[in-house]
């Protein structure tokens, strides 16, 4: 955290000079209670003890003055650093590769951006002015206490000696369980984004008391990692207690013999007291500023493995971009998400032309979304394997790549949001009130827009959950189509639509590519049938391509998909 901390240094210094000068008027206090004392040992007057009550009110009130000004300066300090430190990690979630949330559950990332920052706003906060204030309260009370009565001091400071052993002890176990308790807690927040984004699934298979099972597990576990957690937190305390104790003893016994036989005087007695007492709080404080800090440092371990994993290439628009004509050559392409997994596509090789409409069609899990992702660069893929016009996509700048091509994927993603700004989510540019319509015509949602009641302003719910699977996907066709890319990628965007409506689509989409290279991945050979290159793709392998009458010419496995497709026309055409 000490970057962060460092560029607020000048209000931190500011602060904790406050923390001082407050702390000092504090230790004040017990010599006036010395002097009141004294005094009145000596038959003092009635106005001595006034001014002695009214000078230690003057000094709270002043130190009260300080105390404000200074936790008002380091909270609100605490608050710069937890800002930052929310935009550094949101800004890196950002650019992290598309990889990292393969591996990643959603829920623990969030429990990381809002538990843990809460976390690491402690230590930057109130861990700090507990630590300085206690410390410099601690010193100057023992200080107070060696001058008033030296060997006394060292008698009945002795016992809180052994206050550092119980956290030598117990510190690395408190800082264990309370990460466990931390990753527990992460655990939670993903089953219950799961539960809520997928309620409707849950209620349709009236499998909510499972679901409640499961998340009652998750929580058993971190109620029995927190208990742990507070039997060693308690026992630490139970420790302290018992020492500091111990120390009270100590000067009682001592400090009253003193005073018995005359060695100690009266005022020296209560002023040793007070300052003892003024030494033990900043004891019992250490145990909760340690509490904060190990938990402090769980949380921002945890901040820190988000913000130390590799970023993907920033994909911010240039001033100047490429812009590509769409021509893509894949050479010898073999493809893993992981290495420790099977390859999705082995010794992948075609070519397209710029301008050209390619179908790529096999079964389910055969590759052809895969074969999309690496076009985009959502992974990273092999040296000198895929082309756009001639330039290997390793060598190109992500805004350029990206920039110049869209896609309508098959996992369609909306925001809770207007269906304007869902489709406008797709261009870097401004777009008028036209090109909007005019993308809405080509996807046929325009007619659906006009039946809502706010039209384009109209508020879908989360993941666009009140729209219907094909209002959906012509709304991702839509946001893909505004840019007018060079290359179009739809990811069997029109399997929600019936086949009238992907007609009226269709039609309009053809005239939308012409001159743009369009990537059309579906299971509808009448779709791919007019596309200028079919690629049948099984198993991550081209097994074949070619127009749709030379692929017929062969005894291949599209002739015979070709067959079963029109052996499922006639059964519905019966049907």
């Amino acid at each position: 955290m000490i970057p962060y901390l460092r560029r607020y240094r000048n209000r931190y210094i500011k602060g904790l000079t406050l923390v001082l000068f407050g702390g000092a008027f504090g230790i004040v206090t017990p010599l006036l209670l010395k002097y009141a004392v004294d005094t009145l040992e000596e038959g003092s007057t009635r106005e001595a003890i006034a001014w002695a009550s009214l000078a230690i009110m003057c000094f709270a009130v002043i130190r009260g003055v300080f105390l404000f000004a200074s936790r008002f300066t380091i909270i609100a300090t605490a608050r710069m650093v937890e800002y930052d430190l929310r935009e550094d990690l949101y800004r890196k979630l950002a650019h992290l590769p598309a990889a990292y949330f393969d591996r990643h559950k959603t829920g623990d990332i969030t429990s990381r951006a809002i538990n843990d920052l809460e976390g690491a706003r402690m230590v930057s906060g109130i861990a700090i002015l507990a630590s300085v204030g206690m410390s410099f309260l601690f010193l100057m009370s023992l200080a107070a206490m060696l001058y008033l009565k030296w060997d006394l001091a060292l008698l009945a400071t002795a016992p809180l000696l052994l206050v550092t052993g119980v956290f030598i002890v117990c510190g690395p176990r408190l800082h264990t369980y309370s990460l466990a308790s931390q990753e527990q807690l992460g655990a939670i927040s993903n089953r219950a984004q799961e539960h809520y984004t997928g309620a409707r699934v849950v209620r349709a298979f009236s499998r909510e008391k499972e679901e409640y099972d499961r998340f009652d597990k998750e929580c058993t576990e971190y109620e029995r990692r927190n208990i742990r957690y507070a039997k060693w937190r308690g026992m630490t305390f139970a420790l302290m207690t018992l020492f500091i104790q111990l120390s009270i003893v100590i000067t009682l016994l001592v400090g009253g013999k003193g005073m018995i036989t005359g060695v100690v005087s009266k005022g020296d007695f209560v002023a040793f007291t007070a300052y003892q007492f003024m030494l033990i709080w900043p004891m019992i404080a250490l145990g909760w500023v340690v509490n904060l800090v190990l938990r402090g440092a769980a949380c921002m371990g945890r901040i820190c493995e988000i913000l130390d994993s590799p970023s993907e290439e920033s994909a911010e628009p240039l001033k100047e971009s490429l812009l590509l004509k769409g021509e893509i050559e894949i050479r010898n392409l073999t493809f893993a998400y992981e290495a420790d997994r099977p390859p999705a596509l082995s010794n992948v090789s075609l070519k397209i032309q710029p301008g050209w409409k390619v179908a790529f069609v096999g079964k389910t899990g055969s590759g052809k979304s895969t074969l999309a992702h690496t076009l985009l660069r959502l992974y990273p893929v092999p040296d000198g394997t895929v082309f756009l016009d001639g330039q290997d996509i390793n060598t190109l700048p992500l805004s350029d790549l990206r920039s110049s091509i869209s896609i309508a994927p098959q996992d369609i993603f909306l925001w809770s949001d207007q269906i304007r700004n869902n489709i406008l989510f797709g261009s870097q540019k401004e777009r008028t009130e036209e090109e909007i319509n005019r993308a809405a015509e080509i996807s046929q949602l325009s007619a659906d827009i006009e039946k809502f009641t706010d039209g384009y302003d109209q508020i879908i719910g989360e993941r666009g959950l009140t729209l219907s699977g094909g209002q959906r996907q012509r709304t991702a066709i839509a946001r893909a189509v505004i840019r007018k890319p060079a290359i179009i990628i739809l990811d069997d965007a029109l399997s929600s639509v019936d086949s009238h409506t992907e007609n009226e689509i269709t039609q309009r989409l053809n005239t939308f590519m012409e001159g743009r290279t369009s990537i059309l991945i579906t299971h509808r050979l009448s779709t791919a049938k007019k596309a200028d290159l079919i690629v049948v793709l099984e198993e991550g392998e081209v097994k074949e391509q070619g127009t749709h009458d030379e692929l017929l010419s062969k005894d291949g496995p599209y002739k015979q998909m070709w067959k079963a497709h029109q052996l499922e026309e006639r059964i519905e055409r019966r049907a």
